[in-house]
């Protein structure tokens, strides 16, 4: 285990833990837009710059690539910290100047306009959909091509892939709503019609079949799983807390004691109070 502090409180931490996971779990926020749980860490957007104090110097890092270690004491919110991040948002909003979630954040650290001359870009190159592809989908259908200001995010060779799913995880993922997976998906994208709904409107491939499902818990669809058809993504168990997910259970009939069942099938609610043989 490591000992740190964070904003003057100390934490203790399993070796490993990265600055930026230790200070979500002492329900620090600091600001991202490249990092996701279930994806290795990047420092691409630059947002969740953080003040460390190692003993020996002082200096500005990223939290999500940065672990922790013994004695190391972290500032998230000093006046050196939110002036580097109101400038790193000042060339995200000059990048991006039309995307919303950029938008809602600069406004959090009073950054409304930008000095700088402004572009009309929707992708902050964070790499997100680059790593759900390669890392949970296991294709890397698409990634980074070029250098400088020329880099994008494209498919090989900038055409329509065949390897493409559809799965749309890139277009999920990404925080700008910037990628459009039709674009260069062959096999197009068809969202999932909701049973529920007679196909009127879309569905997830996790989700509960309808309001008042008994259990009322959510179920897996096999046959639309990436998991459950090619053995990749699993992204569902990495972000849950309750680790609750288990892919690999099975479907079993419980037999259940329970005296007698009520079916109210009408609109009128039913009161059974005055019904004695049911207790």
């Amino acid at each position: 285990m490591v000992k740190l502090s964070i904003n003057n409180r100390p934490v203790e931490v399993e070796d490993g833990t990265t600055v930026l996971e230790a200070a979500q779990g002492l329900g620090v926020k600091i600001p991202t837009l490249c990092h996701h749980k279930a994806l290795s860490p990047y420092g691409g957007c630059r947002l969740c710059l953080v003040e460390l104090d190692d003993g020996r110097r002082k200096r500005i890092q990223t939290a999500c690539v940065y672990r922790a270690q013994e004695g190391l004491k972290v500032q998230t919110d000093t006046e050196r910290v939110v002036k580097a991040r109101r400038i790193v948002l000042e060339l995200l909003l000059a990048r991006c100047p039309e995307s919303e979630e950029i938008q809602r954040i600069a406004a959090e650290f009073g950054v409304t306009e930008t000095r700088i001359r402004k572009q009309d870009e929707t992708c902050i190159l964070c790499g997100l959909c680059v790593r759900m592809c390669h890392e949970r989908m296991g294709k890397a259908v698409i990634g980074f091509a070029h250098r400088g200001t020329l880099r994008e995010v494209v498919p090989p060779f900038d055409a329509e892939s065949e390897v493409c799913m559809g799965c749309g995880a890139c277009a999920f993922i990404c925080p700008t709503a910037a990628i459009k997976p039709e674009d260069f998906c062959s096999r197009g994208i068809s969202p999932l019609p909701s049973e529920f709904d007679l196909g009127i409107g879309p569905r997830p491939v996790v989700s509960v079949a309808f309001p008042q499902a008994v259990p009322n818990t959510p179920s897996i669809d096999k046959e639309h799983c990436v998991y459950f058809q090619t053995g990749e993504c699993r992204t569902c168990q990495a972000v849950c807390d309750a680790d609750a997910i288990d892919l690999e259970q099975e479907p079993a009939e419980i037999d259940l004691a329970v005296g007698a069942v009520i079916a109210a099938p009408g609109y009128e609610r039913y009161y059974p109070d005055n019904r004695l043989e049911y207790g």
